[in-house]
């Protein structure tokens, strides 16, 4: 089966932290997102499958989520990891909290266009 992402991916201009729901310890910073999952980049590896509850800090509010691990690799330019994130059940209200974000920080996809670029 084709574990590839459908849903456009929007690259943040500011990195959002993101932290374990239960532990609250710090997982990464949140790199990219898409309606259906999100990339991190973290100080550790993080392993393929691996279920996470999230909680994404976005200013004096913050999103849950839970998310498995589908990929992660060394960053080639820092001491760092990056992973990528499918999106688990997700609730309506949670989903619209992550439009909003996106659209809060209006980010590049990952061509390098903005989202107001008319060449879209």
């Amino acid at each position: 089966m084709d574990e590839r992402r459908n849903a456009k991916r929007l690259r943040l201009i500011e990195y959002l932290r993101v932290f374990e729901q239960k532990t609250d310890l710090f997982v990464g910073h949140l790199v990219d997102v898409s309606d259906s999952g999100l990339a991190l980049v973290s100080p550790k590896p993080i392993k393929r499958g691996q279920v996470l509850h999230l909680r994404v800090e976005i200013l004096a509010d913050q999103v849950m989520l839970d998310a498995r691990c589908m990929w992660c690799r060394k960053d080639v330019h820092l001491e760092s990891y990056d992973s990528g994130f499918r999106f688990l059940a997700i609730s309506p209200e949670t989903r619209m909290k992550i439009r909003c974000l996106t659209d809060a920080l209006r980010l590049s996809d990952v061509s390098g266009t903005t989202a107001s670029d008319p060449a879209q």
